[in-house]
Parts: C-alpha cells; sequence; structure tokens
C-alpha cells in the first residue's frame, strides 16, 4: 500500500478528531498524535512504542491501536501503523472478568476456611479444655469419690460433645461432595417419637424448658426410610429449639399425617417444631441453610453452625421439604415435610391392636461366652475395647499389626473367635491387607467369621473400603459403646440364627 500523504500534518490531526467521535478523550488523542510528542516518546523508546484511543460508531465502540516507531535509521520519518482491537480488548475483558470473578471466589473461599478455622479452633478448645481440666481434677482429688465421679460425668458429657462437633463436620462434608446415601428399612413411627422424647426430654428438663410431642391424624404407623438419618433431622432441629431458648421456655414438636403430594402409596408426614426462644431477624433467616450462619444473639452458644445446613441437606436428599419462620425475641417454627412409602392399612391395623410391633432389641447377654480376636496397635485403645468386652463376660486375644492377626486366626481352631475387630492403620499390614487375607483362607470359617473394621477414618469411601476387602461392618473411632453394641448385636445374632 502506498502511503497516506499530507502536506499538514496538525491539520490532519485536528481533521481526525472532528470527523470522529472520540468523546471526552479528544484532547487527549490529539496530544498523542502530535509530532512533538511522539519525538519526543520515540527517543525515550527507540524500539517503538503504542497508544490505543476509541471511536464511537453506530454499531458501538471501537478501538484503534496506534504504533509508533522510528521509519529508518536516520531518525528523520516517523512511522505510524493502525490496527483495530476491538476484538482482541473484548476478549481481555472477558478474560479479566473471569479471573477478577476467580479470585474473588478464591478469596470468599479463603475467608470462609479463615471462619471455619476459627470456630472450630473455639468450639473444639472448649470440650478439650474441659476434659483436659476435669481429668486433672480427679487426679488431683482420688480420694474424694463424689469429685471423682462429678469429674468423670463432666469429661463424658465434653467428649459427646466434641464427638458431634466432629460428625457434624464429616456430615458436611459427606453432603457436600454427595456421598451420603439414604438406607431403606421399615420404621414404626410411634417408635421414633418414644426415641426422641426419650433423648430430648432430660436435655429440656436440665434447661428448665417445658417439652411436648405429640402425633395427631397419624393414619399410617409403618412407612419406610432411614430412620437414623430422620431421627439426625429431628435431633438437630430439636437440639437447636432447647439451646436458644431461655429458662422458664417452651420447646413443642407436634407430628402429623398429611395428603400425598405426589404418590397415592405414600405417607406424607409433617414434623413442626416450634420452641419460644430468642428467634431469628430477618438477615438471618435469608442465610440460615447456609454453613456457618449463626445468629449474633447465639455467641455464646456452642457449636459449629452446621446443624441446620446438614439438615438441609438431608431433607433435600429425601426430596423432602423444609420451612422457617421467626422473628427476634419471639421464637422459631421449622416445619419438615417427608413423603414415604407406607407398609399398608392392614398392618397398621394389626400394629394398633398390639399384635406387630417389633420385637424389642435382644439383651447384651449374647456376648456371654463369646471370644473376640482385636487388632489394635495402641495399647490405650486395646485396653478400653477388652474392658468393655470383659463387662459384658466375652474374652478377647489382642495383636498389634495385621500380620499377628492372619496368624493368630490361622493357628486357632476352626470358630475359636466369634468376630474380629480390624484396626485399619497397623504396621506389618494393615486392616485391609489382614481382612483379605482371613477371607482367602481355606478354612470352614473364613468366610463367615464376622470382620469388623475400627478406624478413625469415617468418610464414605473408608466404610466403602472396608466392604471391598471383606469386612461386615464399619466402627467409627471413638468408639461409641451403642453402636458397637448394635452392630455387634447384628452380626452375632445372625451367627447365633445360622449356628440355630
Amino acid at each position: 500500500m502506498s502511503p497516506y500523504s499530507v502536506e499538514n500534518y496538525d491539520l490532519m490531526v485536528e481533521r481526525l478528531a472532528e470527523t470522529n467521535n472520540l468523546g471526552g478523550a479528544k484532547e487527549e488523542v490529539i496530544k498523542q498524535f502530535q509530532l512533538e510528542t511522539m519525538i519526543r516518546l520515540l527517543e525515550e523508546k527507540p524500539a517503538g512504542y503504542d497508544f490505543v484511543f476509541s471511536i464511537r460508531k453506530e454499531d458501538g465502540i471501537r478501538y484503534k491501536q496506534v504504533n509508533v516507531l522510528w521509519g529508518g535509521e536516520n531518525h528523520r520519518m516517523v512511522c505510524l501503523v493502525q490496527a483495530d482491537v476491538t476484538d482482541m480488548l473484548t476478549a481481555e475483558r472477558q478474560t479479566k472478568k473471569a479471573l477478577e470473578g476467580a479470585l474473588t471466589v478464591a478469596e470468599e473461599a479463603n475467608r470462609a476456611k479463615s471462619d471455619f478455622l476459627s470456630a472450630m479452633s473455639h468450639d473444639i478448645r472448649t470440650p478439650m479444655n474441659a476434659i483436659m481440666g476435669m481429668t486433672a481434677l480427679a487426679t488431683a482429688h482420688l480420694d474424694d469419690r463424689e469429685r471423682v465421679s462429678d469429674c468423670l460425668r463432666k469429661i463424658s458429657v465434653s467428649s459427646k460433645h466434641l464427638m458431634s462437633l466432629i460428625n457434624d463436620i464429616l456430615d458436611m462434608s459427606k453432603i457436600e461432595r454427595s456421598k451420603i446415601t439414604l438406607n431403606r428399612m421399615k420404621i414404626f413411627l410411634p417408635d421414633l417419637i418414644e426415641q426422641m422424647s426419650a433423648m430430648m426430654a432430660p436435655q429440656a428438663r436440665e434447661a428448665s424448658l417445658r417439652f411436648e410431642i405429640e402425633a395427631k391424624g397419624v393414619r399410617h404407623n409403618y412407612f419406610y426410610g432411614d430412620s437414623l438419618r430422620i431421627s439426625q433431622i429431628l435431633i438437630n432441629l430439636l437440639s437447636n429449639a432447647i439451646k436458644f431458648t431461655p429458662e422458664g421456655g417452651a420447646v413443642h414438636c407436634l407430628v402429623e399425617e398429611l395428603d400425598p403430594a405426589d404418590d397415592p402409596l405414600c405417607a406424607r408426614y409433617r414434623f413442626t417444631i416450634s420452641d419460644t426462644g430468642i428467634g431469628m431477624s430477618e438477615e438471618l433467616l435469608t442465610h440460615i441453610f447456609e454453613p456457618f450462619a449463626r445468629s449474633r444473639n447465639a455467641r455464646y452458644v456452642e457449636g459449629t453452625g452446621l446443624g441446620l445446613s446438614i439438615t438441609k441437606g438431608l431433607v433435600d436428599l429425601m426430596k423432602g421439604e423444609i420451612s422457617v419462620e421467626s422473628r427476634a425475641y419471639q421464637g422459631t417454627t421449622f416445619r419438615v415435610e417427608l413423603e414415604c412409602e407406607y407398609l399398608g392399612a392392614e398392618l397398621d391395623a394389626r400394629t394398633d391392636a398390639g399384635e406387630a410391633r417389633p420385637p424389642a432389641s435382644e439383651h447384651t447377654e449374647i456376648f456371654a461366652g463369646r471370644c473376640f480376636l482385636v487388632a489394635e496397635d495402641n495399647a490405650i485403645n486395646s485396653e478400653i475395647l477388652c474392658e468393655l468386652l470383659q463387662m459384658y463376660g466375652a474374652k478377647a486375644v489382642v495383636k498389634t499389626d495385621g500380620a499377628q492377626t492372619v496368624r493368630a486366626f490361622q493357628e486357632a481352631a476352626p470358630g475359636a473367635f466369634d468376630a474380629i475387630l480390624l484396626d485399619i492403620q497397623m504396621p506389618v499390614m494393615n486392616g485391609y491387607e489382614a481382612a483379605r487375607a482371613i477371607r482367602g483362607m481355606k478354612r470352614a470359617d473364613a468366610g463367615i467369621v464376622p470382620i469388623i473394621a475400627m478406624t478413625a477414618n469415617a468418610f464414605a469411601e473408608d466404610i466403602q473400603a472396608s466392604i471391598d476387602a471383606g469386612m461386615d461392618a464399619h466402627v467409627a473411632k471413638p468408639i461409641d459403646l451403642e453402636v458397637l453394641n448394635a452392630t455387634f448385636l447384628r452380626l452375632l445374632g445372625k451367627n447365633r440364627t445360622a449356628e440355630q
């Protein structure tokens, strides 16, 4: 292309400014095009430089980039090259906006992590301080039986609170990763209500609250669902109601049956938990189901701030609905609606007549005379477990690594051990390897002896890994005696039936 030639360069620059809509940057653009400006900048940057200006046109704003460089070695000519960079700048702006958005998300995540660690540091240290302090006091007053007993009771309460904090964190993680799966089991609603009352009534009495739980209009007492998760939902809501209701207040739980919304073979149950507590502001209500959302009025109440997030996640998992009504200092009402498959009216009729109520759990006599092979490399943990088993009349053979455990089972007579309790993280051979080795033995009891995993790894993938290795059950550490009892009763009960 031939160069564009004009006699008067300054006049051309003025016409450029007049014929193009340069907006408020007109004077700046004229200055950039002036020969004096270009020569001065080229002396500072002999390799050349560029600048960008915008022109407003009918189809929008267009961006022009001008590269300025010397046109010869003797520097007696200045060369200008113009290019339209609108599309390039638009792409850059979009990329920049995306990066800014990503940065904002990262900063929010970092703040959330910091808030989480700060909250956890406080909430975990509180019961830990109580446990350590009460242990020191009990040691200092060994001759005072009443004082030691009081310290042990407070240690037990603090331990359970610490365990609930850890469980909340694990549950929230599993819900966020969609790792929770629901069980399908037969549930007897009056039993569920009775269990809730038995668990929550003492807490309400201790807090000097009036507590009532009742059922109205229930036509189907039996239905299928996940009893553990439904109980968890109700316990979370009832525990909050009790925690955030001042002394002298009231907590009420109403269980009703509604008409099904979708499936006529399902029963729809509504659980309404109301209290006369401190209530919530309108601002908090909009964030109440988000992790760590807490009222300023509740800053002295211990907890992770995850309970309602977990509850919402479980209700959503069950395809149910949860709603809340509250006003500051005027109490709160939560409503949970779950639609579950029922077992049929004829079963409910027999139940009402007292013929079909689920059988009571077996007593702990099932442990008497049993012998357990225990694999545990921690001396304190094995001592606690052996003492617990001995309390129920059972014996324990303890091994400190997986290889010793496999050898002990191999050398024992068939049927010598009623169950095997395996720690996962052990030296020489871990629990998974030990379980596979035992299941692979060519002897009659190798395939049927109950093997229970005992581990601090409590995520869904850890439980699945235990099952894949041939184990029958998974009990998370620290060991909850009630969970361990229920597991033994289920597995040993099956074995007893098979033996008969």
